[in-house]
């Protein structure tokens, strides 16, 4: 597997922000395929493979707004830390709440970290050239890993 292979499931129900993404993505040419998902429903669909259209092998990494219509960030959580082949996934929370709460909810998750949106380029690059380490460095569970 090379660190390439990682692909990066991203859940965010406002497409500027998915595209923002994107385009840090891209700036920063880090070459991890992004699988899009507008909530937390279809992502589940996804990683089940039951979605119609798209599917995700491992190794994969989740990042997740919060605050979404159909099935929110804790709930998608909470499906995916109680579903036998899913919950050891990585999950990133990337949202705009820079709420305590918010912050206390997803670690009792087991988050791998709370990213707030930031409006300004640099910082928000900063939190990508962070993930795009992060993949380098980290040994990533391969597919049938997970049972």
């Amino acid at each position: 597997m090379t660190k390439e292979n990682v692909k990066i499931l991203l859940v965010d129900d406002d497409s500027i922000d998915r595209r923002t993404v994107k385009h840090a993505f891209k700036k920063l040419n880090i070459p991890n395929e992004i699988i899009e998902a507008n909530h937390g429903a279809s992502a589940f669909e996804i990683l089940e493979g039951k979605h119609a259209k798209l599917s995700l092998d491992q190794p994969f990494l989740v990042l997740l707004d919060i605050n979404m219509p159909v099935l929110d960030g804790f709930g998608f959580l909470n499906k995916i830390r109680n579903h036998k082949q899913l919950k050891k996934a990585i999950v990133f929370i990337l949202t705009t709440s820079n709420n305590e709460r918010d912050r206390l909810k997803a670690y009792d998750y087991q988050v791998a970290g709370y990213l707030v949106k930031s409006s300004l380029e640099k910082d928000f690059l900063d939190k990508f050239r962070m993930l795009h380490k992060f993949i380098q460095s980290v040994e990533f569970l391969e597919q049938g890993s997970y049972a």
